[in-house]
């Protein structure tokens, strides 16, 4: 006699978004991986923006790009590498906005960062011609933090929530968005939204075939001041490091 019974629609919802989780974070592992053989050209659009949307001023530098990707093994850091290619052909009395470090928000998925939040599935999408699924997140109080605020020197964690459009059958991160979970009106800060797009890119030369991002779009508010960054990511290249040594007689 055989007896088959369904598993509760719950349980293989989460048992779906567990499988997609891993898979997110073997992805999320490669990404990390690689982000330190690949270089580009980042173009950072800077813009001061005024009473309904007005920009007030804006400016736009070109940089050549690579992010060295180091840390304990399994555990991701990241800095960002800018050489000044192209600066603004006229510099503005405003202060604008110093962002960085935004093109890894994907990090959000890595196993390092995966218990620092609450993930829930939220449907299926189409992104670029991929079909996706779509992915809350939303940080857990006291965990570690991906993000942060530098305030005169002095850095302070931030906790984000958001959602992910990702490639059901690898896990990869097609687009992602973040706001803040609460405004940080100790510090000023109202608003800071982020959204990042990813594409994979073959290199012929490597044989390689990576996921790097291409745009980064961040903006932030206080009670009185409004900016809007944009970072485009192209010409990307894949480079490797090789060292030889040699004992004289």
């Amino acid at each position: 006699m055989l007896l088959n019974l369904a598993a509760p629609a719950g349980l293989a919802a989460d048992s779906r978004l567990e499988g997609l989780l891993e898979r997110a974070g073997g992805a999320a592992e490669k990404f990390w991986e690689s982000l330190g053989s690949v270089s580009c050209i980042e173009t950072m659009s800077q813009s001061k923006i005024g009473d309904k949307g007005k920009v007030l001023s804006q400016q736009s530098s070109v940089y050549d790009y690579v992010i060295v990707s180091g840390g304990r093994p399994g555990r991701p850091t990241v800095e960002e590498s800018r050489v000044l290619q192209k600066e603004p052909q006229k510099r503005r009395p405003m202060a604008f906005l110093v962002t960085s470090g935004f093109s890894v928000l994907w990090l959000v998925f890595h196993p390092y960062y995966q218990d620092s939040f609450e993930f829930s599935e939220d449907g299926q999408e189409t992104i670029d011609g991929r079909p996706a699924v779509k992915v809350r997140f939303s940080q857990v109080a006291g965990t570690k933090s991906l993000s942060a605020l530098k305030v005169r020197g002095q850095l302070y964690p931030l906790s984000i929530r958001g959602e992910a459009w990702l490639d059901d059958q690898t896990g990869a991160v097609l687009q992602i968005h973040s706001s803040l979970s609460e405004p940080k009106e100790e510090l000023g800060l109202l608003v800071l939204d982020s959204s990042v797009r990813y594409q994979q890119v073959t290199f012929a030369s490597a044989k390689k075939t990576c996921w790097v991002p291409v745009e980064a779009s961040v903006e932030a508010k206080t009670k009185r001041q409004h900016w809007q960054n944009v970072h485009a990511f192209s010409g990307h290249k894949y480079f490797t490091v090789t060292s030889e040594s040699s004992v004289s007689e």
